[in-house]
């Protein structure tokens, strides 16, 4: 095992590590709160930082808040992907409040915590979380809720379920807005790091039509200020009731959403959490019984049985399968779900019930997203963390900058002025005036202490804006350069090499992790620097940039560690 590597003495130009975002994050709390507040102008910035409360979200665990429409399905979605039924859903609005999701024991996960909006907390049995759905007296006294999974992917993300936008109740939407953007104030502990966007086939045409309501939507309610696409996925949701084919018109919207999307979200799939939290729960003889009744019935049948819900559970000559096993199914799983099994069943010959399970698991897609989301946020949370704590303090930087550039202007031409009219009393040599001429000159001189405080102020902002810009572009690179590695032609070794350089290696964000934890660090990094700058010249593409990106990684590096003792 390698021995624990030391971290540098100075601030890196640009930071490779957490450790290095923590000293840039500190130098910014340290100076530019303390420069703002010297000015009343600018003086509500320096308090607008401190309720950020960035060292709190940096010390904090990384959260995925799931976001969309009211009744999106977004509970049901969150219900499958930690494997267990807990928040509350139905077929009106349902959420109303702020639920957190994380990993804990078993005991835990039969219990969870309700935050009363006073401050004091209880314990309740998870059976009791039907009495804080939307319009109950708890969910108005609730600040958030918390619960607790064994879903593995909960160990590294929390995972947020927020009520729906375009609520029939105005709070809730404020609520979902207050906790993912600028507004959200020290109760709620830090804001989310990325988003799962829940839609829905009524969000998309086929044409594309309400692609721009969809993106007005997204960027007015819920999309993280300054985010970038590599902090958000979307998926569509309750695609099984469309007809005639619903595969088909799934993979229509997803192309549709796709291109209405692009350069908003990373990642866009189709997901039924219907269909995975049905494939969680109901018991496998379910799925027998409807693999026989689409072996056994014809498709007259069929169509009869599935053309309304009450029918099914008719006595129809033919069905192949008794009425009481129906009324068994039927109570068993949701009608869309009941109908789409049946006909993927019969479409895919799929005779017996482990396949149409099967089958039925692998579409609900609910696996591809967890693995997804492992991928996207769990081998990567501290760099996608980084780029989105950095990212937040672009806005009062940039306010402030702005600010502070037009004071110096205003001030400094006032200040010429009252120059001009001191030195025009001077030359009259008036004794009678004598009294003004003073007067003037006290002002001058407390206008030049002003200006020379808010230059020094604007000074200290330029420089910390100019780094944190420049470690918004070192992380966003990072965060490319995974994305562009997918599809570069290099060799296993190597790209498992350039995932640890670029930040996900899936340990913590620090120079051993890039480097792959080697025994000689700076010896290592030296040698690599000579291969990776070798290869900027050869090939094209994304291997030719990825190899300059390592390069310059590498060279990063190896300048960090020669500083250290």
């Amino acid at each position: 095992m390698s021995p624990p590597m030391p971290q540098p003495q100075t601030e890196a130009q640009i930071p490779l590590t957490m450790a290095d975002l923590r000293r840039l994050l500190t130098a910014f709390l340290d100076e530019v709160p303390a420069r703002l507040i010297l000015h009343p102008e600018t003086a509500p910035i320096a308090r607008a930082i401190d309720h950020m409360q960035l060292s709190d979200h940096l010390a904090g665990r990384f959260t995925l808040a799931v976001v969309g429409a009211m009744k999106a399905g977004k509970s049901t979605l969150v219900n499958a992907l930690v494997g267990q039924e807990l928040a509350p859903t139905g077929v009106s609005e349902t959420t109303a409040t702020i639920n957190r999701f994380r990993f804990g024991p078993a005991e835990a996960c039969r219990k969870f915590r309700v935050h009363w909006r006073d401050g004091s907390t209880a314990d309740l049995p998870i059976t009791e979380i039907r009495a804080f759905v939307f319009g109950s007296d708890r969910a108005v006294r609730t600040h958030w809720l918390e619960l607790f999974a064994q879903a593995r992917f909960l160990e590294r993300v929390e995972l947020v379920d927020t009520p729906g936008g375009g609520s029939v109740e105005a709070a809730h939407g404020e609520l979902t807005r207050s906790f993912l953007g600028e507004r959200e104030s020290r109760d709620w502990g830090g804001r989310a790091d990325a988003i799962l966007y829940a839609l829905t086939p009524a969000a998309l045409h086929a044409d594309g039509t309400q692609a721009q309501e969809l993106l007005t939507w997204f960027g007015a309610a819920s999309r993280l200020p300054g985010a970038s696409p590599a902090n958000s996925i979307a998926v569509l949701q309750k695609w099984e009731t469309l007809e005639p084919d619903p595969l088909a018109a799934r993979d229509r919207l997803v192309a549709t959403a796709r291109k209405a999307l692009s350069g908003q979200v990373w990642e866009v799939l189709a997901v039924s959490g219907l269909i995975g939290l049905a494939c969680l729960n109901v018991d496998p003889g379910v799925w027998a019984r409807l693999a026989r009744l689409a072996r056994e019935a014809s498709q007259e049948v069929l169509d009869e049985l599935l053309s309304v819900a009450d029918l099914f559970v008719d006595e129809v000559p033919g069905a192949g399968l008794p009425v009481a096993d129906r009324r068994a199914v039927r109570e068993a799983l949701p009608w869309p779900v009941l109908r789409f099994a049946v006909r993927l069943a019969q479409r895919r010959g799929l005779a017996d019930g482990p396949a149409l399970a099967q089958a039925m698991w692998e579409i609900s897609g609910i696996d591809q997203l967890r693995a997804l989301l492992e991928q996207r946020f769990g081998a990567i949370t501290d760099l996608v963390r980084a780029g989105t704590i950095l990212r937040r303090t672009r806005t009062p930087c940039g306010q402030a900058l702005a600010l502070l550039r037009e004071l110096v202007t205003t001030r400094s031409a006032a200040l010429a002025c009252k120059e001009q009219r001191r030195r025009a009393l001077v030359e009259r040599n008036d004794p009678t005036l004598a009294e003004d001429c003073a007067g003037l000159a006290e002002d001058v001189a407390r206008g030049r202490d002003d200006l020379a405080r808010l230059a020094e102020s604007e000074r200290v902002v330029d420089r910390v804006v100019d780094r944190l810009e420049r470690a918004v572009e070192a992380f966003d690179g990072d965060l490319d350069a995974l994305d562009r590695l997918a599809g570069a032609r290099f060799t296993e070794l190597e790209r498992a090499e350039l995932r640890c350089l670029f930040g996900g290696g899936g340990t913590a964000l620090d120079l051993a992790g890039r480097l792959g934890r080697p025994v000689a660090p700076l010896a290592h990094a030296e040698a690599r620097l000579q291969v990776w700058q070798g290869r900027r010249w050869s090939g094209g593409g994304d291997e030719r940039r990825l190899s300059q990106q390592a390069a310059e990684r590498y060279q990063m590096i190896v300048t960090a560690l020669e500083s250290m003792p």
